[in-house]
């Protein structure tokens, strides 16, 4: 007997489960915090979305069979724009701040993506882009190129952006992710 997963399939599960979202250009993207409580930082507003492009939003800690029980980011923003796919890692921090730790969630995070993107077949024939973000309550100099080494075997580019709030809700122009 043999068995085939469709694509498809697994999207439609993922949307099911609450870890994919498609995401409407015109309307901003919010990002909850709803581990730590008590944060300082409760909520990410992402606006002004390029509606020529897709967006979907993952939440990579969750409890399927592609959660590695390792600690990620809070939320995954994809952007498919053409042949380019732009992969957002996005952190929240309030004022404690530990870069390795950071860094080690992006690996993760990443290593799930890639896993995810492999099982749509999505990453075929595409120019992919990686961005490592942080909002924090803490002033940080965190916008440089940098290296992360997943899979034990890959090494991907990518660009870590910071930003930096006093305030329980921050928001950001989607220009200034890339930039």
């Amino acid at each position: 007997m043999k068995h085939s997963i469709e694509k498809n399939n697994i999207f439609k599960f993922l949307k099911a489960e609450s870890i994919v979202k498609s995401i409407d250009c015109s309307q901003p993207i919010e990002i909850i915090e709803t581990k730590n409580t008590s944060s300082g930082l409760k909520s990410v507003k992402i606006q002004n979305l390029n509606c020529d492009s897709k967006y979907w939003l993952l939440n990579p800690e969750n409890n399927t069979f592609i959660e590695s029980k390792k600690k990620k980011v809070e939320r995954i923003l994809l952007e498919e724009a053409n042949e380019q796919l732009n992969i957002f890692l996005i952190e929240m921090k309030s004022t404690r701040v530990n870069k390795a730790d950071v860094e080690e969630k992006f690996k993760y995070s990443l290593s799930w993506i890639y896993i995810l993107l492999n099982l749509l077949n999505h990453s075929e024939k595409r120019n992919i882009k990686v961005y490592g973000i942080i909002v924090a309550q803490k002033k940080l100099n965190w916008n440089e190129n940098d290296t992360l080494n997943i899979l034990s075997s890959t090494s991907i580019r990518y660009k870590k952006k910071s930003f930096y709030t006093n305030n329980s809700i921050y928001t950001i122009n989607f220009n200034e992710m890339k930039s």
